[in-house]
């Protein structure tokens, strides 16, 4: 089984959002918005009691008005920098990668091997440490952040995208390695 295809900036995020496929991502970034705008309410009730002034009333409106404020530009902040660091700052890791942009050739056999651009390696199925099919692809992860990736569009079929997914989970479980599937 061999397939070629273009490796782009998309599928470059795409590996990167398989990471963190059955791990939750979402509901980390929903607590640590929540954790941040309970710093902002205790920093805010530590500081005008430091005034002497003891806590704020809940229940004035100007109090409620300056909380809901901090809260609301530190929500916005974070959201900014989320944005930065999923979709800036791969473009950059993207744009010094030598298979950016380039034919990438997977072939699925005794071991996995690729070719790109001059260069080419191969590893054991017993090195996939976990597996991920996702509407992008599939993902043969080698370590946390590496993985080989095939893109749904350099097969024909999703029959075909299937069998390749189950010939996968089958060699590796084959190969005797611990591969939870996502």
């Amino acid at each position: 089984m061999a397939y070629t295809f273009t490796y782009t900036y998309a599928d470059c995020l795409a590996t990167l959002r398989a990471r963190s496929v059955g791990r939750r991502p979402a509901l980390r970034r929903v607590g640590r918005y929540a954790l941040f705008n309970l710093i902002i309410l205790a920093a805010t009730a530590a500081l005008t009691a430091w005034d002497g002034g003891g806590l704020p009333d809940p229940t004035d409106p100007d109090t409620a008005l300056a909380i809901a404020a901090a809260m609301a530009g530190l929500t916005a902040f974070m959201a900014a920098v989320d944005v930065v660091f999923e979709r800036w700052m791969p473009w950059f890791g993207f744009r010094r990668l030598a298979v950016r942009n380039k034919p990438v050739r997977l072939h699925f056999g005794e071991a996995i091997a690729w070719t790109t651009n001059g260069m080419s390696g191969e590893a054991s199925w017993s090195s996939v440490k976990r597996l991920v099919a996702t509407p992008q692809g599939l993902f043969l992860f080698i370590s946390e952040a590496e993985a080989f990736m095939l893109p749904r569009r350099a097969l024909a079929s999703e029959a075909e995208f299937e069998a390749v997914a189950a010939f996968a989970r089958a060699k590796i479980a084959a190969s005797g390695a611990r591969c939870p599937s996502a």
